[in-house]
């Protein structure tokens, strides 16, 4: 698996293998359903790999990672 410098953590995760993804919202509001997605091909591919990952290697496409990889957050700031 790539290093921490090669990758990112989204707020993107699903509670089972069998649920869709969903985006956890910080200001304690309910998660929301991916309305973009940008999956590298065959991916999500486990029922185990319950967080959503990006990898420079794979030209930041997403793929489904185990929670427990030392990867920098990605996050998202609200400028309006």
């Amino acid at each position: 698996m790539a290093s921490a410098e090669d990758g990112g953590w989204t707020s993107g995760s699903c509670t089972d293998g069998s649920s869709p993804f969903l985006w956890a919202q910080s200001n304690g509001e309910t998660d929301v359903a991916l309305t973009f997605t940008y999956w590298y091909p065959g991916e999500p591919n486990t029922n185990t790999e319950l967080c959503l990952g990006m990898y420079q290697q794979v030209n930041h496409a997403w793929v489904d990672i185990s929670c427990s990889y030392a990867l920098v957050p990605v996050c998202e700031i609200d400028i309006a």
